[in-house]
């Protein structure tokens, strides 16, 4: 299993402020990361092979992702926003 260490908040902020991040965006993936639930890699591989995840995007390198509602997200610095990597079947999106 991958250890996953969080980095800091403040560390955290001033990397998204590198990325040229605004403060509105900044506001959200601050409440994300707090009020969201975290998974890992091998959880979400784990729900996918399960059949309780359908995947939408393969991930090349190991990421931060949250559940938002239905939706697993994660944080695209290159559209500066969250993108949904994957999100659970039930009887509305089978």
């Amino acid at each position: 299993m991958t250890e996953f260490k969080r980095i800091p908040w403040n560390e955290y902020k001033e990397i998204l402020e590198r990325f040229g991040y605004d403060e509105a965006q900044i506001s959200e993936v601050k409440e994300v990361r707090e009020t969201a639930e975290e998974i890992t890699k091998e959880q979400f591989d784990f729900l996918v092979s399960s059949c309780i995840i359908k995947e939408k995007v393969k991930l090349k390198k190991i990421r931060s992702m949250f559940i938002v509602g239905d939706d697993v997200v994660f944080l695209s610095h290159y559209h500066k926003g969250w993108q949904v990597v994957g999100y659970f079947i039930n009887e509305e999106n089978e």
